[in-house]
């Protein structure tokens, strides 16, 4: 069932980042814009184009600042976009570390990562604060404010005090670039007298999204409850969640772009197609009215209220792991009759952390002032505190072992559900976020994936391939907004276009950084030309082959600076764009 719910800083700004954000290239090997630019053609003419003069831009790693710790810091400035519900024991802790080192902390609330950043872009760089709390998923965006201070910088071993797949989920470019102070993970959410009346043994958690969805079946066809799983708009992490750590996959190689700045999304056509499978599931279960989609999701707990809810009678969510406290301070207080118990998903999930993100100062002499705050905030104990008052997994060694956490857990033991969860999880690449410049953009286009099936509106397989080439597109405009090429007069591209296959070029879609995008022309000697307006960094996609309109195979050039040259395409029909080669 539906229901209807001031100066830039120097160097490369958090400002360009954003900008990229806000939209990419449309798909054109999905669906080619009609006009002559886009017909099959004759392959193009072969040989070098006169006075060739592309090259491929080399996308250096981000730099990093040293750690110059203060011997007097007064105050240290925090910006941070906690959930409301964690907001007071945040500040707490603060107030504890003030009493302990008479270093003030002033605490600046905003609503999201987006919004600090948007934030970082619109005033001097004297006026950053000197650290802030965010998301790994945001790590790519932070480090390419040049401003971030890693914390080995401070202490070399800094990285013994941590989980190891919470170093994993903060490292960038070789380099632990955060403090992670929490861990979450997604998990399973059940009312566990629902599950008792209809007959399901949850001794074990379902190893599959098809399992899951027969116990939301056998719910319903058991009159235990009205609906069997609950979920939102949020259900393409809910999809790419469990199932690229169930394959073992990642979107980027070798590690959902940490390492390899610009990479591209590649993924098996195996992969592609077990995600549009899985859509296919979820809309299907919305079909049968066992589950229950709800969009618009106001509150962000749309799926766990529904649970709780005479109304929709849900029986379960898949749902982040660090709403666990609200939801059980909530069924204490107003829903005694749900038995709440927690699972790990298919696959385990991937791990989210919130990090203290260090920045240096842009006064020499004032350094690094937020060390001192997160070397006491990352002690055994103090992140064992805050675990114990909120219910979030702490990153931290040794936090399992304090009495503090082992007394919350044997007064609550649903507590310890998440920490279990993540320990089972394995320290790999497959088991992290993706971590992209334009991450806002991809974590929209992936809600998108999933929206557009549910709501009849594309095919599955579409869905997920257009999902690749939304996030392929965003990384491209992102890399290419951060190149640092001067502005320029118009300039007229002239490019030799070939595949290696003999097929014919079906389209050549120039994506620019500065200028308008667009598709190139073929011209009469074979070779495809467009007006870059503004000139600037460009990326030519490539269709080798029509088939009713879709491209055969989409390729995509390097981002490359320059007016006149020769690029090769393999032809051969691929999940993801491949790779033209610059002659």
């Amino acid at each position: 069932m539906k229901r209807t719910s001031r100066q830039r800083v120097a160097g490369l700004t958090v400002a360009v980042l954003l900008a990229a954000c806000s939209g990419g290239a449309p798909s054109p090997g999905s669906a080619p814009s009609s006009g002559d630019s886009t017909q099959p053609a004759p392959p193009s003419v072969g040989g070098s184009v006169v006075q060739a003069d592309l090259v491929e831009v080399n996308l250096q790693p981000s730099t990093y600042q040293p750690c110059r710790v203060p011997a007097n810091p007064q105050t240290i400035e925090v910006w941070e976009s906690v959930e409301a519900l964690f907001v007071d024991d945040l500040r707490q802790l603060f107030d504890e570390f003030t009493d302990s080192s008479g270093i003030e902390v002033e605490v600046v609330h905003f609503t999201g990562e987006h919004e600090i950043l948007q934030e970082l872009a619109a005033i001097p760089a004297d006026d950053w604060p000197d650290a802030v709390l965010a998301h790994e998923f945001a790590g790519r965006a932070m480090v390419d404010s040049q401003r971030v201070v890693p914390p080995g910088e401070c202490q070399p071993a800094f990285s013994e005090r941590l989980l190891p797949v919470s170093a994993r989920a903060n490292t960038v470019d070789g380099q632990l670039a955060a403090v992670p102070l929490w861990m979450s993970v997604p998990m399973l959410y059940v009312d566990a007298n629902k599950l008792r009346t209809a007959g399901i043994d949850f001794s074990t958690p379902p190893s599959s999204l098809a399992e899951l969805l027969d116990w939301s079946s056998t719910l319903v066809s058991t009159g235990a409850s009205t609906h069997g799983l609950a979920f939102t708009e949020a259900c393409g992490a809910l999809v790419a969640d469990h199932l690229m750590p169930l394959t073992g996959g990642v979107l980027i190689q070798p590690d959902n772009g940490r390492s390899q700045r610009g990479q591209r999304v590649a993924i098996t056509e195996e992969q592609v197609q077990l995600l549009a499978e899985e859509l296919e599931l979820l809309k299907s279960s919305v079909e049968r009215d066992h589950a229950l989609y709800l969009s618009p999701d106001p509150t962000g707990f749309s799926d766990l209220l529904a649970i709780s809810d005479p109304e929709t009678d849900a029986a379960m969510a898949v749902h982040t792991s660090a709403a666990l406290q609200p939801v059980l301070d909530a069924v204490d207080t107003l829903y005694q009759g749900i038995d709440v118990a927690l699972l790990p998903i298919p696959g385990g999930g991937t791990v989210g952390t919130t990090s203290l993100w260090m920045l240096s100062s842009t006064d020499q002499a004032v350094a690094t002032l937020a060390w001192p705050l997160a070397d006491w905030l990352t002690t055994n104990e103090h992140l064992a505190e805050w675990s114990a008052a909120t219910a979030l997994v702490s990153p931290a060694v040794g936090s399992v072992g304090t009495p503090v956490l082992q007394a919350a857990w044997a007064a609550q033991p649903r507590l310890r559900a998440p920490h279990d969860a993540i320990a089972a999880v394995p320290d790999v690449a497959s088991s992290i976020s993706l971590v992209v410049g334009p991450w806002l953009q991809a974590m929209t286009s992936r809600s998108r994936m999933c929206t557009s099936v549910v709501n009849g509106e594309v095919e599955p397989d579409v869905a997920v391939r257009t999902f690749l080439d939304d996030v392929n597109n965003a990384i491209d405009a992102y890399e290419m907004a951060r190149i640092d090429s001067p502005p320029s007069a118009s300039s007229t591209l002239q490019l030799a276009v070939s595949c290696e296959n003999g097929a014919e070029i079906a389209g050549v879609w120039i994506q620019a950084a500065r200028s308008a995008s667009g598709f190139a022309a073929r011209s009469d000697d074979g070779t495809y030309a467009f007006t870059l307006d503004s000139g600037g960094a460009f990326a030519a996609h490539v269709g080798c082959g029509d088939d009713g309109g879709r491209w055969v195979s989409t390729e995509w050039s390097p981002i490359l600076l320059g007016s006149r040259g020769e690029l090769t395409c393999s032809g051969r029909p691929t999940v993801v764009p491949g790779v033209c080669t610059l002659l």
